[in-house]
Parts: C-alpha cells; sequence; structure tokens
C-alpha cells in the first residue's frame, strides 16, 4: 500500500490521478487546478506552485482548506543572515496569502539544506507564524538507498521541526550526495522502483506529521528534460493500491434495478457493518463502493437536490421519488439540482467529508435509502440508522 504517495505534475496531465493525499502542480494554470480539484477530492492536499511570484488572482483561484501556495523552490542557506532574509521573505509572503484567504507552503528546500542543522534556530519566526493548513515543504530523494533517512526523512533529525505539519513536495530516485542517477529508468525496473517506493511510503506513515509525498513526476511530455523520471507507467499501481480493500460482489436485489456504479466495481462496507465507527447510529447506515471508473449513475427516478456536508457526507445527491429517497455521498463532483431518470449520470466517485469505510480513510461511494412521506420526510428515522434500510437483499 502507498497511503502517504501522491504526485507531482508538470504543467498537465491526461492521466488520471485518483485519490492521492498530496498533488503537486507546477506551472500549471489555475482551470486545471479547478480539473483536479474536482477529480482528487476535498481531503487532497494540492501544493499550486507558481515560480512569478503569488499573486492575489492565483490565491483566490486556488483558495480551499487543502490547497497552499508555494512560491520559492530548494533555496540555499549558508550562514545565520542568508537564513534570516529567507525567513523574513517567507513570513512576507505567508502573511500575503493569509489575509487574501489562502494557505502557504514553507521553504521547499532540497535534500540536505541547509547543510548546517543549526540554522534552522533562524527559521523559526515563520514557523512559528504558520497556522492550520500551512506546511513546511521538503524533498525527499534518495541516491541508492531508500531507508536513508537522512535523505528521506531529514526532518527526523531537526528538533525545529518535530510536530510541525510537512509535505514532500518532490521525491523519487536522484543523484544523492553522489550516490545514485538523475531519474530511475534505466537503472531499476519497474518492480524494484515501486517496491522503493513502498518502503518510503512506511517511513512517511511512521511520522504524523507528514501529510503525503509527492512522487515525482507526471507530465514531462511537457518537458523532456524529467524523463527519466517519468512514473507514467507506475502511477497506476499506486493509484489503484490507494482504494480500499475489495469485498467480492453481490447480485442486484432485482432485475430492474440499476446499480449506481459502472467498470470493475465491489462493495467494501454493508449495511449494519462496524457499528463502533458510528456513534450516534446502531452502524454503518449505507453500502459503501468503489470502481475504477468514477462515474456515478442514479437508481431511481426523482427529484436531485444537491448538498455538502463538510463533516459528514461531503458532496452528495439527495434524490426523492416514489416514496423513496436515495443519498450518493461523498462525491467529488454533483450534478445540478433538478429532475433526473434513473440511469442518469449525478456526480463522480470522490474523497469529501468523513471518508472512513471499514476503519481507514479512502475513495469510496455511500449510497443509502430510506422510505419518505408524501413530503420527503423519513417515515422511519428512530430505527437505529436515522430512517436508513438495508437495500440489497
Amino acid at each position: 500500500m502507498y497511503q502517504k504517495v501522491g504526485t507531482h505534475v508538470i504543467k498537465g496531465t491526461s492521466i488520471p490521478l485518483g485519490h492521492p493525499p498530496i498533488a503537486v502542480l507546477y506551472n500549471c494554470d489555475a482551470a486545471y487546478y479547478r480539473q483536479v480539484r474536482a477529480e482528487v477530492g476535498d481531503d487532497c492536499i494540492i501544493c499550486f506552485r507558481v515560480d512569478n511570484g503569488v499573486t492575489q488572482n492565483v490565491v483566490e483561484a486556488t483558495r480551499h482548506p487543502r490547497a497552499v501556495l508555494q512560491s520559492i523552490n530548494e533555496p540555499v542557506i549558508h550562514t545565520p543572515e542568508e537564513a534570516r532574509r529567507l525567513c523574513d521573505g517567507e513570513l512576507s509572503r505567508m502573511q500575503f496569502v493569509r489575509e487574501l484567504g489562502g494557505h502557504y507552503c514553507l521553504f521547499s528546500f532540497a535534500v540536505g539544506n541547509p547543510a548546517d542543522l543549526s540554522l534552522w534556530q533562524y527559521l523559526m519566526p515563520a514557523i512559528d507564524a504558520m497556522e492550520p493548513g500551512d506546511y513546511v515543504g521538503l524533498h525527499a530523494y534518495w541516491g541508492i538507498d531508500p531507508t536513508n533517512t537522512w535523505h528521506v526523512a531529514r526532518w527526523q533529525h531537526v528538533p525545529e521541526l518535530r510536530d510541525v505539519p510537512i509535505i514532500v513536495t518532490e521525491g523519487g530516485r536522484d543523484v544523492v550526495e553522489g550516490q545514485g542517477f538523475p531519474g530511475w529508468k534505466g537503472h531499476v525496473n519497474r518492480e524494484q522502483y515501486l517496491e522503493e517506493i513502498e518502503t518510503v511510503n512506511g517511513i512517511m506513515e511512521s511520522f504524523p506529521n507528514v501529510h503525503g509525498y509527492a512522487l515525482y513526476t507526471l507530465g514531462t511530455e511537457n518537458d523532456p528534460r524529467w524523463r527519466n523520471f517519468a512514473i507514467d507507467d507506475i502511477w497506476p499501481s499506486i493509484r489503484y493500491t490507494q482504494v480500499p480493500t475489495y469485498l467480492p460482489p453481490v447480485e442486484p436485489p432485482s432485475a430492474e434495478a440499476r446499480w449506481p456504479m459502472r467498470g470493475n466495481w465491489r462493495i467494501t462496507q454493508r449495511f449494519g457493518d462496524n457499528p463502533a465507527l458510528y456513534p450516534g447510529m446502531t452502524a454503518h447506515n449505507g453500502i459503501d463502493m468503489v470502481s475504477d471508473d468514477p462515474g456515478v449513475y442514479s437508481m431511481s427516478n426523482g427529484y436531485l437536490y444537491q448538498g455538502c456536508d463538510p463533516s459528514g457526507y461531503g458532496h452528495y445527491a439527495y434524490i426523492v421519488g416514489n416514496g423513496r429517497a436515495w443519498v450518493y455521498a461523498h462525491l467529488a463532483h454533483c450534478a445540478d439540482s433538478g429532475w433526473v431518470k434513473a440511469g442518469d449520470k449525478i456526480g463522480t466517485m470522490g474523497y469529501s467529508g468523513r471518508t472512513i469505510p471499514c476503519g481507514e480513510r479512502g475513495t469510496h461511494l455511500h449510497v443509502g435509502m430510506r422510505e419518505v412521506d408524501g413530503d420527503g420526510k423519513p417515515l422511519h428515522y428512530a430505527n437505529g440508522f436515522k430512517g436508513y434500510e438495508d437495500w440489497l437483499p
């Protein structure tokens, strides 16, 4: 599993990103940011890197609780004076972004920088000024040994970074301290590289303050200098493991019913599962599903009400008709309110809201059904499941 591994993207890519914990977008425009946000969902940290300065338009276009702006990359400092200047500049940029309602990513140091660990003390004013939603960015490449924590987890040797929110804005195989090669292609095979990435993911998981590791890189067709770093052919394997564990498929409840998903779908959590995870209810009050096709389709005719509940269902569609109400929750995108027919596409599977199927965060679709009266009010709200019932046989 690669639960903390995300991706770096240069200018854009046609490869599906899935729902990684982090995505770094470099030299991308605001329109592409919106496209990515719709795909990856609300829980993914998107780091938007702009080399030509953070402007008001950029901040406003990317303003989101899980979006951060990065305006410098791989600064080098050797003296306390250089460290203070860097700190003052980052403080100024962070304050500008904050006043516009955004969040900021500090530093993004390359591996081994600053070489003198004592210089971190002069960077503390910027770190102390961080607010929730801000991160310290660091690079974490390795040469030939992915277990070398001085390369891939340098923060554990820096007392000033203990418990500070960190994102790895670039990582992978590279030349580090004279060891290794620029990129992995031509030097290790696909299987070995995936094993090394899994090792690094395990290291990341041992640090709760590290929120994601952006593997370099997708989008090398836009900049061929980095083709040996390209992860186009391995990213699908990483993305696939970030989907919750599959359970065997079941037969539909009747010949007339339509499943809400297409492609290779599976059920990951059933009605009544995991009582401990659902305080205030008897147990899970719907059916959780995943698929390699993210489209979500209505199972009934009715009127769709579009809603958003950040601490619960996230983006959701609530469809009422023929004495029943269906909820399709945790969507990345939801259709506008209005009349729909069975089989209409009403959204895409996402990662929004409280997404903990079977006790683990993950991309999935939650589908619930309850009987309602003529005014659309639940008939059996006090049944321990807020009126929802098991719609599978």
